[in-house]
């Protein structure tokens, strides 16, 4: 049903589908962590941008995908870590699952902390400078093209706290991930690739999206 929607018209409300996916990645059907996953992954491919930058898309969904591999233990150095450590499960019951939660989040991570191609950005700044000749800053002085684009600011209501911000510009996704997260998630990821087999090589994914995403930050 929802790969049969709009996309830039779900695109307008990615927090709300947001809302129940934080629940389903750590509900305690497997089922239902799966499912979170099947729509977290459709949504990363129809809007990443607006679900990275929509309230609570950022820190609450990396706390979310921690949570739901069994992180937050990684970085304690008490009794190392497993796919198991959490569930309980019998080795090899849960593998195809963790590697897929694991792919999510090398998207997510790749969709949050990386930007297009220098290619890619100097094509678009040619075709940008050769339509608005002999204007300059043309885009600068644009409407905007996404609605309640000052919503950021919270001018008419409570600002929610901090796993609940809008992180809309890469840097400050950059600086909170540096922060709060990079080296929780790079020590699981080292304790991954022991896994071998499918974990081993979606680790290497979420390793190649931290690097990409984190090198040209000179942090704090």
């Amino acid at each position: 049903m929802l790969k049969a929607l709009p996309a830039h018209e779900i695109a307008r409300h990615p927090d709300s589908i947001l809302l129940y996916t934080h629940v389903g990645m750590t509900h305690l059907s497997a089922d239902i962590r799966a499912f979170s996953m099947d729509v977290l992954e459709w949504m990363l491919q129809s809007m990443g941008q607006e679900v990275v930058a929509c309230p609570g898309g950022w820190l609450k969904t990396l706390k979310s995908f921690t949570r739901q591999l069994g992180w937050q233990q990684a970085s304690t150095g008490s009794g190392g870590w497993s796919m198991y450590q959490k569930t309980g499960a019998r080795p090899g019951s849960e593998t195809k699952a963790v590697a897929k939660q694991m792919n999510v989040l090398a998207a997510f991570l790749r969709a949050g902390l990386t930007t297009s191609s220098p290619a890619a950005q100097a094509d678009d700044a040619s075709r940008s400078v050769l339509s608005t000749f002999p204007y300059t800053n043309i885009r600068q002085n644009l409407l905007p093209e996404r609605s309640n684009v000052f919503a950021h600011l919270y001018l008419f209501g409570q600002s929610p706290d901090e796993e609940g911000e809008m992180y809309q510009d890469r840097e400050e996704r950059q600086r909170i991930f540096g922060l709060r997260y990079e080296k929780l998630i790079r020590e699981g990821v080292d304790q991954a690739k022991k896994e071998a087999g499918e974990i081993g090589r979606s680790s290497l994914a979420i390793r190649k999206a931290i690097d990409d995403g984190m090198r040209d930050y000179a942090g704090e």
